[in-house]
Order: C-alpha cells, then sequence, then structure tokens
C-alpha cells in the first residue's frame, strides 16, 4: 500500500537545463529537504522529486519551476520636502525585474508597510501621506516578471519638514546610463 505519510526513500533531480545534478536519501525517511546552493539569479531552473517506499514502489512528481528572486535595489535615498517624501533608488543591470515595492515606516516602530498598491516602474517614489517633523524610514524591493519579491533593501529615514534657509542641498549629476541622479550632499548654510 501506498501511504503518503510512509517512510520512503527520496531522490530530487534538478538543473537550469536538464535534469543532470541530484540528491538522495539512503535511508527511509518521512520527509527530505535540500539546500541549493551557488544558482544563478539570470536561470530558470527545474526539479522534480521521485521517491520508492519500503515495498519498492516508485512515484514521480511533476517537473515544477523556478527562479531565483531578484535582488534589492542599490542606494535607497528618502528625501524629505514640505509634507512629502521623495524616495529615490538605482537598479541593477537585471532584466528579470518588472518593477518594485516601496516600505515604508515611523522612525523607531516595527511595522513596516507596503505604500504601493501597484508596482512601481520607476525609481522614484513620493510619500505624501507623512506628517512633517515626524521621521520615517523608507526600503525597495525588486519584483521580477513571475511575482517573484526580492529581499527589501537597506533602509533610508528622513524627517519631512516646511522648507527653510536650512533646507538639504542636492546634487544632480548622470549616472553610467546617462540618467540624472539626485543625490544629497549636506546642510546648506546661509
Amino acid at each position: 500500500g501506498s501511504n503518503k505519510n510512509e517512510n520512503r526513500k527520496y531522490l530530487m533531480e534538478w538543473n537550469g537545463v536538464g535534469l543532470g545534478e541530484s540528491a538522495s536519501s539512503k535511508a527511509l525517511v518521512t520527509s527530505h529537504s535540500i539546500i541549493l546552493t551557488n544558482l544563478d539569479k539570470s536561470t530558470l531552473y527545474f526539479f522534480r522529486v521521485k521517491s520508492t517506499d519500503a515495498e519498492g514502489v516508485e512515484g514521480q512528481s511533476q517537473l515544477y519551476s523556478f527562479r531565483l528572486a531578484p535582488l534589492p535595489p542599490a542606494e535607497v535615498v528618502a528625501m524629505g520636502g514640505d509634507g512629502r517624501v521623495d524616495v529615490v533608488w538605482e537598479v541593477h543591470d537585471d532584466f528579470s525585474v518588472a518593477g518594485f515595492n516601496v516600505y515604508g515606516r515611523q522612525y523607531g516602530t516595527s511595522s513596516w508597510s507596503k505604500l504601493n498598491s501597484s508596482l512601481v516602474y520607476d525609481t522614484i517614489y513620493t510619500d505624501q501621506a507623512v506628517n512633517n517633523g515626524v521621521a520615517y524610514e523608507y526600503s525597495v524591493s525588486s519584483v521580477d516578471h513571475d511575482g517573484n519579491e526580492g529581499e527589501r533593501s537597506a533602509e533610508d529615514s528622513v524627517t519631512p519638514q516646511v522648507a527653510s534657509a536650512t533646507t538639504l542641498s542636492a546634487r544632480l549629476s548622470p549616472d553610467a546610463k546617462g540618467r540624472l541622479i539626485l543625490s544629497k550632499i549636506g546642510r546648506a548654510h546661509v
């Protein structure tokens, strides 16, 4: 008889092109796990699991596929204004990225909230649901075309406030791709 919870030997086969790699259990077990390392983020991987029970009855899963989630954006910068925060970031050369999710929270709190209701396709997001004089933190994640969301970026924090003579100065400069990048350069002194 074949019971889903009975002891079985497992063989997992995987690879990016064919199923040339494998790992197996030598003893009868009720569960099996494997950690795959040195995988390439741009490769579509395929895998299946074969099992044999104590009576020698074999079974095989269907063929599944997966792709690693994309890397988080780099250089996330939050810039405060009067009742607004502009969050900007740089992207990696990763063609699997479909868009981004932007997360925010009041500084010092533990709970992050996703701020966008649909994917952000640009490298800037404006949060206008902020209060002047209150510190906020922001982080951004990349999402691929399959909907896999990668880890969030490092955070940046800012306190929006009414413009004054001590407003942050910024520099507009081209990056390697010819895009203009806005970055903080310190506080202006009058």
